[in-house]
């Protein structure tokens, strides 16, 4: 119950961009509209808190470790599918049949003339 929180809060920490955001000013990291999550500030924090939790209660880390592990899996793979729908971290330009349509407003400078994409995050 602590780890999800303390895992939500430290990916908002992880990938906060203060300077220039009218959300940051008002709100901070944890309520940012323009930000996103950053996997490693969640993974780090949520470890963190849940390592101190276990240790409270005086159960085994190292088990702990061990039964949360699969769950970093199924994070990772949950933060790819959103880099899908947000046209994000898709890599150079392609014509292969599995190419990712980037839309022209998601495309960087200088590949705007390009329709597909490597999805790299697929890969991953």
């Amino acid at each position: 119950m602590w780890g999800f929180p303390a895992g939500l809060i430290g990916g908002r920490l992880y990938s906060w961009r203060p300077a220039g955001t009218r959300s940051a000013a008002l709100v901070g990291p944890v309520c940012d509209l323009e930000g996103g999550l950053g996997i490693w500030g969640g993974v780090a924090l949520g470890t963190l808190v849940g390592l101190w939790r276990i240790r409270r209660a005086g159960a085994s880390m190292a088990l702990f470790m061990d039964v949360g592990a699969p769950a970093l899996l199924v994070a990772q793979a949950i933060g790819r599918i959103g880099n899908y729908f947000n046209q994000e971290l898709f890599g150079g330009p392609t014509t292969l049949p599995w190419g990712l349509e980037i839309s022209p407003s998601h495309r960087p400078p200088g590949y705007l003339q390009y329709a597909t994409f490597q999805p790299t995050f697929l890969y991953e």
